[in-house]
């Protein structure tokens, strides 16, 4: 099951990095909303398109205290500043809505035994994830490869 998640969290971020999110976790933010998730779905192909050009990555990670974290570059953060987001918001989104599609995918089987580095999502989270899903998945499928 953890294996699910981490696939599908890779296939969701697409993006080794030295800069932790912070120095409390991340996820200790109050839960998205729908407006935040729909900004996030928007940005997230140019993001993802940027990441891939400049060969960055951000990832989720487990912080010293054993708590689910994220680890991005500096970089990564002035590209989502520019873009008008705060970047603890933009990762701590990132990864709660990657821990609802797992959830939405793999049902109860991942929350019985998550992987350490998922974080909780709300159960607001999950409902705005629920309805915005075609949208989510459309913003983290990898472009296709055009055939030679």
């Amino acid at each position: 099951m953890a294996l699910f998640f981490r696939l599908g969290l890779a296939g969701l971020l697409l993006l080794l990095t030295v800069l932790p999110a912070s120095a409390e976790t991340l996820y200790n933010q109050p839960p998205f909303s729908e407006k935040e998730l729909n900004q996030f779905i928007a940005d997230l192909p140019r993001f993802r398109a940027w990441i891939k050009t400049n060969k960055e990555k951000a990832h989720p990670i487990v912080n010293e205290a054993g708590e689910p974290d994220f680890l991005y570059s500096k970089n990564a953060a002035g590209y989502i500043e520019a873009a008008g987001w705060k970047p603890e918001r933009f990762f701590c989104i990132m990864g709660r809505a990657a821990a609802a599609v797992a959830i939405i995918q793999q049902g109860d089987a991942i929350t019985k035994e998550p992987p350490i580095e998922m974080p909780n999502v709300s159960d607001d989270e999950l409902d705005v994830v629920r309805r915005n899903l075609p949208g989510l998945l459309k913003a983290i499928s990898p472009a296709p490869t055009p055939k030679k």
